[in-house]
């Protein structure tokens, strides 16, 4: 939820949808990152297809997130910072890929150099 500073931290029950599992699913795979969100990050991939009943997404999960976001994430998850073969950010693209028990969340800050 957005309080009054602007953070989304994720923990109230703001949605209301016809898919609550997959809601659940989403959040609980948010807040396993650990971070107060400056921005809503954008789920895509594998739980965007969940949602709209197209396929069951596995235990990876991919989201992309503010430049904002990005610059607390990189810091707290440094060693698991991914430039694809490039050797800054801005070569190629740049994810964070960590592994949570049997989830794997790659976090996206651009793709194909797009800035979202």
């Amino acid at each position: 939820m957005n309080n009054n500073d602007g953070i989304y931290d994720f923990n109230d029950n703001i949605y209301d949808c016809n898919n609550d599992n997959i809601i659940k699913k989403i959040l609980g795979v948010l807040r396993l990152i650990d971070c107060k969100f400056i921005n809503k990050p954008l789920i895509i991939g594998g739980l965007v297809l969940e949602y709209y009943g197209i396929r069951e997404s596995e235990n990876e999960y991919d989201i992309i997130v503010s430049k904002e976001d990005w610059e607390i994430l990189k810091i707290k998850y440094k060693s698991y910072l991914n430039l694809l073969g490039g050797e800054k950010e801005t070569d190629v693209d740049a994810t964070i890929n960590i592994c949570i028990g049997n989830k794997k969340i790659n976090i996206i800050f651009t793709q194909y150099q797009y800035n979202y």
